[in-house]
């Protein structure tokens, strides 16, 4: 069976909206992998002054990474019929992965939040053991 250009062009209308969403995912997995990148870079350079907060940081964009390009790799696979199963595999890996970045987010937020309570502590019992010198100041 032989095609001619209409049937030509009607396949190549068909066929360019699948295309420019995968251009679109690739573009997409590739930009967020020079986000998290830039993202890793600055966890790093954190790493003397918070080091739990620098890994947590470091974990959550490399599980970024990881999560974008599979959820591409696995977006692929499911146009494969005979992958479809591999492809809801890889894809619910990276699903799990997205979720345990966020969670890697959410520990690093309670740990910033700890940080902010302990250095307010500490200011409350400066300014207590202050008021306490003067106190004695004034009573002698």
């Amino acid at each position: 069976m032989t095609m001619d250009w209409g049937d030509t062009v009607a396949l190549l209308l068909l066929i360019s909206p699948l295309i420019i969403v995968l251009l679109a995912l690739v573009i997409g997995a590739i930009a967020l992998a020079f986000a998290a990148g830039a993202g890793i870079l600055a966890g790093i350079m954190n790493l003397i002054t918070r080091p739990i907060q620098s890994i947590l940081w470091v974990v959550k964009w490399l599980l970024l990474i990881a999560a974008s390009f599979a959820a591409l790799w696995g977006f692929i696979w499911l146009f494969f019929p005979g992958h479809r199963l591999h492809g809801g595999l890889i894809l619910a890996g990276a699903v799990l992965a997205g979720f345990t970045s966020a969670s890697c987010e959410v520990g690093r937020d309670w740990l910033k939040r700890k940080a902010i309570e302990r250095a307010q502590h500490r200011q409350v019992r400066r300014e207590l053991k202050q008021a306490a010198r003067q106190h004695e100041d004034t009573v002698e």
